[in-house]
C-alpha cells in the first residue's frame, strides 16, 4: 500500500523533469524537519506539468498518469484521494482557469 510520504518520491521517478524545480521549492518553503504540505506541494507540480504541456514536453506524461492511476489503485485512503483531488482535480481547475 502506497502511503503519502512516498509519493513525491514516486512522483520524482515518474517526472525527473520536476526534480530541480522540487528541490527549489522545498528549500523556498519549508525549514529543514517541517512538517510538508503534499497538497501544495502537488499543486506546484500541476503548474510545472501544465507549463511543460504548453511547451509541447509531453514525454513524461505516460510515466505521470500511470502514476497517477497507481495512487488510485494501491495507495491508501488519504492517496487515494490525493490522487483525485490532488492531481485530477488541480489539473482541470489549472487547466480551465488557464484556457
Amino acid at each position: 500500500m502506497i502511503i503519502k510520504e512516498q509519493v513525491m518520491e514516486m512522483l520524482l521517478i515518474a517526472s525527473l523533469s520536476y526534480k530541480i524545480r522540487y528541490d527549489k521549492y522545498i528549500k523556498e518553503n519549508y525549514k529543514p524537519g517541517e512538517d510538508r504540505l503534499i497538497y501544495i506541494e502537488v499543486c506546484d507540480f500541476i503548474d510545472h506539468l501544465f507549463d511543460n504541456y504548453l511547451k509541447r514536453k509531453v514525454d513524461e506524461f505516460d510515466n505521470i498518469f500511470e502514476l497517477i492511476e497507481k495512487l488510485h489503485i494501491d495507495g491508501d485512503d488519504f492517496v487515494k484521494e490525493l490522487a483525485t483531488v490532488g492531481f485530477l482535480e488541480n489539473l482541470r481547475t489549472y487547466y480551465c482557469g488557464r484556457t
